[in-house]
Parts: structure tokens; sequence; C-alpha cells
């Protein structure tokens, strides 16, 4: 078909449709060189790429937010402690040598700066300790009561009930990499040592050793799984071994161009840029199926006898599929550029290279898929009944026709009762319910929140005074009232703060209990004894021998990012309220800016999908050039997400960094569909066909492309539900929503909407 017959009529296209089969036909062999030697290099630097989580580098737009916590580290050191749980049958000599015996068993491994644990509560620093103790029950008890009063120890290093007992390691400064690869060191050397079962590993590096191991299996083995899935679709819609083999290189050219990209620049794999691959198999295999449904139709109309035949049908076939691919690729791109702005180089990176793909999954399904089958057509068996499988399934799509306006009226009904889930959708989760309810991590943190206030994240209070002032009486009982009124807040379940060492050397100084200092010379006694006794508890709450900076630990109930952001900055101004002119006070704390960023990603996802969707609507009122169009458009695609969201809020699911990707990735697939029928019911009305006869004819030629372009990506996505990691499984599940929403939109919903939009009004077939 001639496309100066219709709309998209441009030269522009047809020049290019001649162009490309010539790059198809002649320049195959040079090109297909160049793009498998091209792979191979960059395939090389995107299999050495590593895994690398740098909160600075996730959220490059919060400067403030890491100065302080930069400053708290430097005076501080660390505030992601390893923590070792053990369980303790009996509060007495035994549990000590079980803490010493760990400490002895690890204190060895490169990266540990210290250890604090019951041993050292009790004075232990060799075998020799722990058998004097042994021969004197009475000085034994006497610690063995010391310790158990201490408000510093109890509830930190010894469990509530006295049934468990911690370890906390301190690390010296790490990269992410290497303070994974310590804990399972000390996992590998407590297991040798002590038992598996009586280990308990907790702590935000235990935690993130964990996420970054299931998140690379579950991608390797289902993303795996569904490009395999989805490629299996693709030989049952094919129909052909060799088509579907040459289709899944074409679309893994460009995937593995992109990474290699990614990693030649230095950019890191991190929970963004693992969505690339599929993401870019899935543009890919839309552009192939779309392309392939037309060279079949051109194959099967024209019968090609000689290799000029089929070169003939190859520029029919690029004609008919360039306008709509090129918008549809456009629209993609748009999508995916619309996070280039982001504050976060990780979802920064994203856009720029998922934009970069989409182009090159393009120009792969349209220089490289040309080239195979222009090779591959006397092997594929096309000819008068080639097509029957397709007819058949656009025959059943072409019989489906209800009333338009009944199924408008029922898709707003459907819309806005599922929709209304939108009003209980929670935004923040757990970053726990990422693993599954027996996963070792979940195991290990059941038995320390059974045993410790340590809560669900950790936060700090960095207070700062303007020179020496946290050894004077004044601000520690300023200090003391803060601890008081945090611990009554009902988001708190712990805190630690230099009082409470203070506090316990007092006690055992003057024999009362909860006994506070007094003065300057209380003060600065107290200060001397735990300096001498207890240098690295001390120095990880106050920074002698300056005393202008503290920090108070703080344990939180809430887990959800939202939650532990605004209980920061209650804190936070609170602390500066009761400081007055004596310090101020600012929250901080690794777990804080995971919290920080998270919300931050997910206020970047709503801010991307809102750019993504204002410019694909640009570009398809400037591609058809009416505002039916744009109406159209806004209508089908909006209404499938608005369910997919709404569905998250019925069944309690929050609006995660992973879930809130859904809208954005999954608006450049479903969109397709939409152009798709758009282009193809008005080249049918410019021949003066009614609306029930454009859409016959749509189904007839194209229901199977359109089903087979929704349907890959769906079965693909569906395969990640089955991951037993949380963010993979609750992406796939919620993506495969979108999607069937939006096929069964497209297929019912868009030619309806253009049946009641029609300017002449037709009702009947013409």
């Amino acid at each position: 078909m001639n496309l100066t017959e219709t709309r998209w009529g441009k030269p522009f296209f047809d020049v290019w449709a001649r162009r490309l089969t010539w790059f198809g036909v002649k320049g195959f062999p040079l090109i297909f060189s160049f793009s498998v030697i091209s792979a191979i290099i960059l395939g090389w630097f995107a299999y050495n790429n590593t895994y690398e989580y740098d909160l600075k580098d996730m959220m490059t737009g919060e400067d403030e937010s890491f100065r302080v916590f930069h400053e708290f580290l430097d005076i501080f050191g660390p505030d992601d402690d390893i923590i070792v749980a053990l369980p303790i049958k009996e509060f007495g000599l035994e549990a000590i040598q079980d803490a010493f015996k760990v400490k002895e068993t690890i204190k060895g491994i490169p990266g540990i700066e210290g250890i604090l644990d019951l041993s050292m509560a009790a004075g232990i620093k060799t075998p020799e300790d722990i058998e004097y103790l042994f021969q004197r029950p009475r000085l034994l008890q006497r610690k063995l009561d010391t310790i158990a009063q201490s408000r510093t120890i109890r509830g930190y290093l010894l469990g509530s009930d006295e049934k468990a007992q911690t370890i906390v390691i301190r690390t010296v400064s790490l990269s992410a990499k290497e303070k994974q690869e310590l804990v399972r060191k000390i996992r590998a050397a407590l297991e040798n040592s002590m038992g598996y079962s009586k280990v308990h590993l907790g702590g935000y590096p235990v935690f993130a050793e964990r996420y970054v191991h299931q998140m690379i299996r579950g991608n390797s083995i289902f993303l795996t799984l569904s490009t395999l899935g989805a490629l299996g679709l693709s030989l049952l819609m094919f129909r052909s071994l060799s088509l579907t083999l040459a289709v899944g290189l074409v679309i893994s050219i460009p995937v593995i161009w992109t990474n290699g990209l990614f990693s030649a620049m230095g950019y890191k794999i991190s929970l963004f840029s693992t969505l690339l691959t599929p993401t870019l198999l899935f543009v890919g295999l839309s552009l192939a199926v779309q392309f392939i449904a037309r060279f079949r139709l051109a194959l099967v109309r024209n019968l090609p006898k000689d290799s000029q035949g089929v070169e003939i049908c190859l520029t029919e076939a690029i004609a008919e599929a360039l306008p709509p691919c090129f918008l549809c690729n456009l629209t993609a791109i748009v999508g995916f550029s619309s996070q280039i702005f982001s504050s976060m180089s990780g979802v920064r990176a994203f856009g720029i290279f998922s934009s970069l793909g989409a182009a090159l999954a393009f120009f792969s399904g349209f220089i490289l898929l040309p080239g195979f089958c222009f090779r591959m057509t006397s092997s594929l068996n096309f000819g008068q009944t080639s097509d029957a499988f397709e007819r058949r399934i656009g025959r059943i799509l072409a019989r489906c026709i209800l009333p338009p306006r009944k199924i408008f009226i029922g898709a707003v009904i459907f819309t806005g009762t599922i929709g209304w889930g939108i009003a209980y959708l929670h935004i923040g989760s757990n970053p726990l319910d990422a693993f599954p309810a027996d996963d070792t991590v979940l195991v290990d943190h059941r038995f320390i929140d059974q045993h410790f206030y340590l809560g669900a994240r950790q936060i700090s209070l960095v207070l700062r005074s303007r020179g020496r002032n946290f050894d004077k009486i004044k601000p520690i009982q300023k200090m003391i009232r803060l601890r008081d009124s945090i611990a009554s807040d009902t988001e708190v379940v712990s805190v630690i703060c230099p009082t409470t060492i203070l506090s316990d050397v007092q006690t055992q100084l003057s024999g009362r209990p909860d006994d506070n200092p007094q003065s300057d010379t209380d003060i600065d006694h107290v200060l001397r004894l735990a300096s001498r006794n207890a240098p690295k508890l001390l120095s990880a709450f106050l920074n002698p021998p300056f005393f202008d900076r503290a920090r108070i630990s703080i344990g939180l109930k809430c887990s959800d990012a939202p939650g532990v952001a605004r209980a920061a900055k209650r804190l936070e101004l609170l602390a500066n309220e009761v400081g007055g002119d004596d310090f101020s006070a600012s929250a901080t704390g690794r777990m804080l800016l995971s919290a920080l960023v998270e919300n931050k990603s997910v206020a970047m996802e709503i801010d991307s999908f809102s750019t993504a969707w204002i410019g694909i609507l640009l570009i398809i009122g400037v591609g058809f050039r009416t505002i039916r169009a744009i109406f159209i458009a806004f209508i089908a695609n909006f209404f499938p997400l608005v369910m997919a969201i709404g569905t998250m809020g019925w069944v309690g699911q929050s609006l995660d960094p992973a879930t809130a990707m859904v809208p954005c990735l999954c608006l450049g697939i479903i969109v397709d569909d939409t152009i798709y029928i758009f282009q193809q019911i008005h080249i049918e009305e410019s021949k003066g066909h009614g609306p029930w006869r454009c859409r016959a004819i749509l189904m007839l030629r194209l229901g199977w492309a359109l089903m087979s372009a929704a349907l890959i990506p769906l079965l693909g996505m569906s395969i990640l539900c089955f991951s037993d990691f949380g963010p993979i499984r609750q992406f796939g599940m919620y993506s495969v929503l979108a999607m069937f929403y939006g096929i069964f939109f497209d297929l019912f919903l868009t030619p309806a909407l253009l049946a009641i939009t029609r300017p002449d009004n037709y009702t009947k077939v013409s």
C-alpha cells in the first residue's frame, strides 16, 4: 500500500523504506559483522561490571543530608554495626565465655575496628581472666549484677529477658562491596566455630549483603526464564525456529550494546540498571512482531517467485511498519528519557541508557531483522496458507464486538470501582519484605527482635555545641530531659545516649540506683572512669577530648520510609527545642538516608511518569494531528494504569521504588498497541469504511500481531511473579496486571472510542 494514501503519507518514510531495504539486502554482511564484533567487545565490559551500592551516588540532590552523615562518620565511625546474637540458657559465666569465644574467633578478620560484648563489660581480656572469675564466685556475681542493672548494656548487649546476648562489631570505613565480603567472612568463621543454629546475624550490612545476593540471583534466574519464555511464545507465534532464533539475536544485540556502554562509561550495576535488560528485550520484541506481521502479509499478498520479489515485499513491509513503529519507539524514548532529569544518579543512568537502548533496538529491528528475513524466506514456507493461524486469531477478535457506548460505560464503571483502591494505597514498605518468611535474614531478625529493643530502623541524632560543652552539667541535664522526651515518643522503642553511660557509671560510684551526675565535678569524674573502663563504647557516643559533639542512637518501631523520615524530622525538632542555646541537633544515619533515597525514588518515579505521559500524548497529537487522538490515547492508556495502582491499594501492596516503576515502564509498552490501532483504523476510515468494518479489518490483518506484541512481554513478566525476591516479584506481578488491563482496553475500548468520536458518526457496517 502506498503511504501517500494516508495521513502518514510522507515521502520521508517511502524513501527510508527503500534505504533500509538496501541496508538489509546489500549491506547486511558488513553491518551484521560490525554488530557482532561490537557486541563481543561491549559484552566483555558488561560481563566484568560489578554491583555497587553507594547511597551518595544514588541521591546527589540531598547534599546537606550527606554532609551531616559524613561529619557523623568522621567523628563516631560507621553506624552500620554488624550484630552477632547468641541464645543464653542462663545468664552467667558460660554466656560471658561464649561472648569471649566469638570475639576471639573474629577479631583477626581484616576490617573490624572494635567489638562490644559482655566479656568487655565484665573486664575480661584474656582466658586467664575467665578462670580468675570462675574461682571467685562473689566477684563474678557482683559483675553479673552490675551488667544486668546497666541501662546501657541491658537491651543492647544483654537481652531484656536475659535469654540472649549480642556481640556488636564495629567496622572501619569500607566500601559496600568490602563490607558484604566482611559479612560473609564473619558468618563463615562463626558457623565453623559456634555452629550454624546458634549464631544469628543482624544489622544493616547483613541485610545489604543478603539483599544484593538475592537481587543478583533473582535477576539472573528469573530474567533468563522470562527471556526464554518470551522467545518460546515467539516460536509459537512465528512457527519457525530459525526466525525465532534470528529475532532472539536481533533483540539481544542492542541489549548487549547498552549494558556494555553502561559499564564502559563507569556505571555500576544497581537495582535500577537491572531493569534495562527486560525492558529493552520487550521493546525489541514488540518492534520485531510488528515488522514480521507486515512482512508475512506482504509475502502472502505478492507470493514472490524470486529474490527481487522478496525485496519488493521487504520494502512494502518496512514502509507499512516504519511509521507506527517509529512513533511507538519515540514514545518509549520519551517515557524513558523523562527520568534523565532525576537527581538520583541510578534513576538518571537508567533513563539515559534505556532511551539509548530503545533507539538501538529500533536500529536493529529495521536493519538486521529485514536482512535475516530476506535470507530466510525460502526456508520459512510462506505461501497462500501460511497465514491461516493469524487469520484464525483475527476472526476470533473481529467477532468480539459489543456496542461502543456500552463498552465505554462498562470501562468507566470497572475502572472507577478498581481505581478506588488508590485511596487505600500506602507509600513506603518494610525492606525485610523483600525476603521470604524462612530466609535466614528474617529468622535472625525475629530472634534479635524478640530479645532486644533495637527497633525496625535505627537513626541517630548528632548534637553540636559551639565549643567544649558536653563535659558540663547543664547540657548533660538537658540531654537527660531530651532522652526522656524521646523515650516517651510512641514511635520510639529504644534510646541510647551518653547520659545513659554516665548514669551507669555514677550508679556504680554512688551505689544508688538510676543515679545521675549532679555537678561538673561528678561529670569530670565519671568521664575519666568511663574513658578508662569502656573507651570504645564512650567514643561511639561522645568525642573525647573535645566534647563538642554527642550522639543519641534511637530505635524506631516504623519500618516504612515515609514513617522513618517523619519520625526523624519530629525528633530533630524536639532536640533543637530542648537544646536551646547549648546545642543544636541533626538527624542522620544510614537507615535514615536509605529511607530518604526510597522517598526520593518514589517521588521521582511519579514526576517521571507525569512528564512521560505529557510527552507521549503530545507526540501522538503531533503524529495524528487531532485532539481526538490525544483524548482517546489518554483514556485508553490511563484507565489500565489506574486499575493496576488501584489493585495495589485493594490488596494492601505499598507503593515503593519497585512498584512505582510499573506505570512508567508499562506506559511505553501498552501505548504501542494504541498507536498501531490508530494508524490502521485511520487507513480504513480513509477508504470510507464504517467503524465496525474498520475494526474487523484491523483484527483480521493485525489482530495476531497485536496479541503477540502484548502477550510476549506479559508472559515474560509473569515469570517474575514466581521470584522469592520481593521487589522482582512485585514488579512482575503488577506489570502483568497493567499490561493485561492495557491489552484488554486496547482491543475493545480504543476501537469503541474511535467509533463514538468518529466525525461522520457511522454506526453501521458500510
